[in-house]
């Protein structure tokens, strides 16, 4: 879970329900919206509704080509990369979907990788 979100974790982590696990993500493969626009696949669910991670945008830092978003998902913070035009600012609510395939899953304590079966 993240915030109220839940993500699919890898088949290996079946028998283990309730396991706490560190994520991680590039700012580069998270798509990101203000307008809760269903669009990759990751975000949407079988019947159409949209899954996507909610979260409240912090900053917004200019960096010529794109904008650094930060934002915040319960206690978590995390950094997204957007289109320098993206209409975005503080307080906005952003719609996030990591792309498929490139979250990576870590042991809380070990730090190793959960790799996938």
């Amino acid at each position: 879970m993240v915030g109220d979100h839940g993500l699919p974790a890898p088949a290996t982590l079946a028998d283990r329900p309730g396991l706490e696990l560190l994520i991680g993500i590039r700012a580069e493969n998270i798509e990101a919206d203000t307008q809760g626009g269903q669009g990759a696949p990751a975000g949407q669910e079988a019947n159409g509704h949209d899954t996507a991670l909610v979260a409240e945008t912090l900053v917004v830092e200019p960096l010529g080509s794109h904008l650094l978003v930060t934002g915040q998902i319960a206690d978590q913070q995390l950094k997204v990369l957007m289109r320098a035009d993206a209409p975005v600012k503080p307080g906005d609510r952003l719609h996030l979907r990591p792309e498929e395939g490139k979250l990576r899953w870590f042991h809380p304590d070990t730090q190793e990788e959960i790799l996938p079966a």
